[in-house]
């Protein structure tokens, strides 16, 4: 994704912001998916160019796919944002997507992939009850939000659109007076993370 600074729109860069506030703030993150016990281990792989030739041992593409029920040829991209991948790690999973099934059966994904990792099938729960959810547990009853900064992963927005849920969720987000844009990737604890929705809450805390 090309980057635009003073001006000059550049590749292979980033640009890092620092903030200060004396507002108090809280960083949130959420995903709308749970993992199920179909377990998959990356056998072959290109972490450097998010490549992944195999999986358990047989052509990516065509395994991904045996775990979805279907033929390779039958893949498109609305698979990938219904059914990506889970990372465990800790207590906490962390979504892997699939950007495109290349002409050879690998996989590209949007994230580094090393050999060797474990991962599951994800089942994806309501993206509007999550959002809600969400952030009712990041403000409790104490906490009045004034400005929500936020970072949408565009697989999500594929998915709001193709659901009918637009309004929906854009009531949610007025409520808590959200900013932002759509990503092709986020960043959560300096650990970089797939089809969530992160950002930062400021606000108040109301007396008690």
């Amino acid at each position: 994704t090309y980057v635009y600074y003073k001006g000059t729109f550049g590749k292979n860069a980033a640009i890092y912001c620092l903030c200060t506030t004396n507002i108090p703030f809280k960083p949130f993150k959420t995903q709308h998916f749970i993992s199920t016990e179909r377990r998959m281990v990356i056998t072959r792989a290109n972490p450097e160019n998010r490549l992944v030739y195999e999986i358990n041992g047989n052509l990516a593409a065509e395994e991904y796919a045996k775990q979805l029920g279907l033929s390779r040829n039958e893949l498109s991209f609305s698979h990938f944002s219904k059914y990506p991948l889970l990372l465990r790690f800790g207590e906490q999973n962390y979504i892997r997507s699939i950007q495109k099934i290349n002409p050879d059966g690998s996989m590209k994904f949007f994230c580094g992939i090393e050999e060797g990792l474990v991962l599951r099938l994800a089942a994806r729960s309501d993206i509007v009850d999550n959002l809600k959810y969400s952030f009712y547990r990041c403000c409790g009853p104490d906490f009045k939000t004034i400005l929500t900064i936020g970072f949408d992963c565009i697989h999500r927005k594929m998915e709001i659109d193709e659901c009918g849920k637009q309004h929906e969720i854009e009531d949610i987000l007025k409520q808590y007076n959200t900013i932002g844009f759509c990503t092709y990737g986020e960043q959560f604890n300096s650990i970089h993370v797939n089809q969530t929705f992160t950002g930062v809450l400021l606000g108040n805390f109301h007396d008690r």
